[in-house]
């Protein structure tokens, strides 16, 4: 997917989310019209996101039928007649799994803040749901939807800016900062980052990043540390090598396209290469060093040591991107972490005699109502949903 598709479809994506939450200006209104004129499928979409707005038991006094309603005279009679609500579920089944990757570069409008500053004491309280950017100087700020707002500065000139797919910090390299960055991403969402090289990163729910706010070419390479899981994107410069820190891992690339995996509760470090190639190195002992080429994955055992690569395929590995979670003979234990981290929820199971039943399916966007029925028919158990608390039963 290049990358004016995904702007599109962000673009999409946003101005949607826009017009249901009634902040669309007059100009965004005429973008999102032709958006919807131009395919079917981008119609579908915005319709499946008024119903879905509607079925959410947070906007009980949403009606999908009113909003598409008043859209229609936007769209113009000639085009809408030919759309009529019973038919665009075909084109909408096809469209999602496309467009489900915008919810990880651009936050629900729910789920933000205004660019807050605030105390580590406070951050301890909101952390749980809150996108929170740490600055060098040790500021911490709550991210928002707001769209080409300068987050940081150094002396007066902007460093990193919220653009409609994220932070963007290519406007560093017009300054002298050098300053360490960090960013928490919550259980439940995702975020896009672009760093100041044009490196694109997809951080994946749950993860933390820490970067140089601008890559300072005096360095003999341009390190990132890396918690949990996210996608890389790297932006070519053979002279620059490009390295992922994760524990005593290092992941050194030159450009190219690739998945880390590297949550705390998993045993495993792993990295599954797309395009070009990798270097998987254990930092305490150099000679312990694998290359990968694409469609093969490495994995670097935390406690042993241990280094192997594989042959995999790597959609299963990537399908996060696209709000897929995709299980092949995964334990129940993993698939419950996993669920934790995608939904924000607290998982509490009282019924151990499943922890290491096996499970072998794929989830495209559900609810989690729908996930734990699929799961609890498949692995024979009871469950109770309390707001954000799952219980399983004995």
């Amino acid at each position: 997917m290049n990358i004016e598709t995904l702007r599109f479809m962000q673009d999409l994506a946003v101005l949607t989310e826009k017009y249901i939450n009634r902040t669309l200006t007059k100009k965004e209104r005429e973008k999102l019209k032709k958006l919807v004129l131009k395919k079917k499928e981008n119609l579908a979409y915005f319709k499946q996101k008024l119903v879905e707005r509607s079925q959410d038991q947070l906007y009980h006094d949403f009606d999908a039928t009113t909003a598409f309603e008043m859209f229609e005279p936007i769209l113009g009679s000639q085009k809408s007649k030919n759309y009529q609500i019973k038919k665009w579920f075909p084109y909408a089944a096809s469209f999602v799994g496309i467009l489900a990757v915008l919810t990880m570069v651009f936050p629900s409008k729910k789920s933000t803040e205004t660019n807050t500053t605030i105390t580590d004491a406070q951050e301890q309280i909101i952390k749980e749901d809150k996108i929170i950017l740490t600055l060098e100087d040790g500021t911490k700020k709550i991210l928002d939807s707001n769209h080409n707002a300068t987050v940081a500065v150094n002396n007066g000139t902007p460093i990193v800016k919220t653009t409609n797919y994220g932070l963007d910090y290519t406007p560093a390299n017009k300054t002298t900062s050098t300053g360490h960055h960090k960013i928490y991403i919550p259980h439940g969402q995702k975020f896009n980052i672009t760093l100041s090289d044009g490196t694109k990163v997809w951080l994946n729910s749950g993860s933390t990043l820490t970067f140089p706010s601008r890559f300072d070419k005096a360095s003999s390479n341009r390190m990132v540390y890396l918690e949990g899981e996210a996608y890389f994107d790297v932006a070519e410069d053979k002279s620059f090598p490009f390295i992922v820190n994760v524990n005593d891992l290092n992941i050194k690339v030159l450009g190219t396209e690739f998945n880390v995996t590297a949550y705390g509760v998993n045993n495993a470090i792993t990295t599954t290469l797309v395009e070009g190639s990798v270097n998987l190195s254990d930092e305490n002992q150099p000679n312990n060093t694998i290359t990968l080429i694409p469609n093969q994955q490495g994995s670097f055992d935390k406690f042993n040591k241990e280094l192997v690569s594989k042959k995999v395929d790597v959609s299963y590995f990537t399908a996060w991107m696209q709000n897929k979670i995709v299980f092949r003979g995964t334990p129940m234990q993993q698939i419950l972490q996993n669920i934790e981290r995608t939904y924000n929820v607290s998982i509490d199971n009282k019924n151990e005699v499943i922890s290491n039943k096996r499970f072998t399916g794929e989830f495209d966007v559900e609810d989690i109502q729908t996930v734990f029925k699929v799961l609890s028919t498949s692995i024979k158990f009871e469950y109770e949903i309390t707001q954000n608390k799952i219980t399983i039963k004995k």
